[in-house]
C-alpha cells in the first residue's frame, strides 16, 4: 500500500516513492512514499530490528532498494553518524578530524604535486599545461573551502565540548558518549544538507532522551512492522497523537467487532426461523391421479340416476 506521508508540499531535497526492501523472502520495509524538505528535522522512531537502519541505508544506497525510487537533488551532500566506533581509528581526535574531509587533503597533495613539478620545468607548453591544471584544482579547493579547513574544524570541536587540551588525545583516551560526539563532529566538518545520526543517544552523556527529543524532532516517523506513519511535531506531541491514534483504532475495532457479532446472531436467527418452519408445516398428500377419476365417475353416474323417470 502506497503510504504517502506528506501530501501538497513544497519543492523537496529528497523524495523517495512506492520504496521497499527485502532480505530474503521478509519484506523488511513495505512500499511507502516520504519527502524531507530542507530544515526539517525528522526522528525515526520504532522497536529493535523493525528495520530502521535498513530505512537508513536506503537512504545512503538509493541502488540497493527492492522497488522504487530514492531521488535527491543534484549536488545534495548527505552526512551520515553509523552506530559503533570502528572507523575512528588510533590516532588522535585532530588527525581523526582531518580524515574527516579525504577530498580535501587529496587536493592538498595533488596542490602540492603540481606546485612541485612547475618548479622543475621551463616555461613551455608542459608548464603551461601543469599551470592550467594547478589552477582547475584550485578552483574546486576553494569552492570546497579547504583554506579554512582547520578554522572550521576548531569551531566544530568546541561547540561539541572539545576543548584544545584533548585534540592530541588518541580515542582510547575518551568515552562512549565523546566518541559519538567525535563522529558526529566530523560529519558536521564536511558540511552536509542532510545529516542522518544512527541510534544517536546510544553512547551520549544525556539523561533524558525524551528532553533531547522534544529540543531536536520537528517530525516523528514511527516504523512499525515494516510500515511507516508520520506525526507531525517533537516526541511529546507525537505521544498525544500516537494516543489518540491508538484509542481511535481500539474503537473502530470494537465497532467492527460488535458489527459482526450482531450480524452472526441475525444469520443464526435467521436460519432457526427456517428450519423451524419447514418443521412446522404439515405435509400434503395428493391423491392419485385414478382415483380422482374413478370418484368423479361415481359421483356423476348417482347425479344421473337420481333424476331417471321410473319405469
Amino acid at each position: 500500500m502506497d503510504q504517502n506521508l506528506n501530501p501538497g508540499q513544497e519543492p523537496v531535497s529528497i523524495e523517495l516513492k512506492n520504496v521497499s526492501k527485502h532480505y530474503g523472502e521478509p519484506l523488511v520495509v513495505t512500499p511507502f512514499s516520504l519527502t524531507m524538505e530542507a530544515g526539517c528535522r525528522t526522528v525515526l522512531l520504532g522497536p529493535s530490528g523493525c528495520g530502521k537502519t535498513t530505512l537508513l541505508r536506503c537512504l545512503l544506497a538509493p541502488e540497493t532498494v527492492d522497488g522504487g525510487v530514492v531521488r535527491f537533488e543534484p549536488g545534495l551532500k548527505i552526512g551520515y553518524v553509523e552506530q559503533g566506533f570502528q572507523n575512528i581509528g588510533t590516532g588522535s581526535l585532530w588527525q581523526f578530524m582531518l580524515r574527516s574531509c579525504p577530498e580535501i587533503m587529496a587536493m592538498r597533495e595533488e596542490l602540492a604535486a603540481l606546485e612541485a613539478r612547475s618548479a622543475q620545468l621551463e616555461a613551455g607548453a608542459e608548464l603551461d599545461g601543469v599551470l592550467e591544471e594547478y589552477a582547475r584544482v584550485t578552483k574546486r579547493y576553494e569552492h570546497a573551502d579547504g583554506y579554512n579547513y582547520e578554522a572550521f574544524i576548531k569551531r566544530v570541536l568546541i561547540g561539541l565540548g572539545f576543548e584544545e587540551a584533548v585534540w592530541d588525545k588518541t580515542a582510547e583516551h575518551f568515552s562512549g558518549g565523546q566518541k559519538t560526539r567525535m563522529m558526529l563532529a566530523a560529519a558536521l566538518v564536511r558540511q552536509p544538507d542532510f545529516l542522518i545520526l544512527d541510534e544517536p543517544t546510544n553512547h551520549l552523556d544525556i539523561v533524558h532522551d525524551r528532553a533531547f527529543l522534544d529540543n531536536i524532532a520537528t517530525r516523528i516517523l514511527e516504523m512499525e512492522g515494516g510500515h511507516l506513519t508520520s506525526f507531525k511535531g517533537n516526541y511529546s506531541k507525537y505521544l498525544v497523537q500516537k494516543e489518540l491514534q491508538t484509542a481511535t483504532l481500539e474503537a473502530a475495532y470494537a465497532s467492527q467487532q460488535d458489527y459482526i457479532a450482531r450480524t452472526e446472531a441475525y444469520i443464526r436467527r435467521f436460519k432457526a426461523g427456517i428450519k423451524s418452519n419447514q418443521q412446522r408445516q404439515p405435509r400434503r398428500i395428493r391423491p392419485h391421479p385414478v382415483a380422482s377419476h374413478q370418484c368423479l365417475g361415481i359421483r356423476l353416474q348417482i347425479r344421473h340416476d337420481a333424476h331417471r323417470q321410473p319405469d
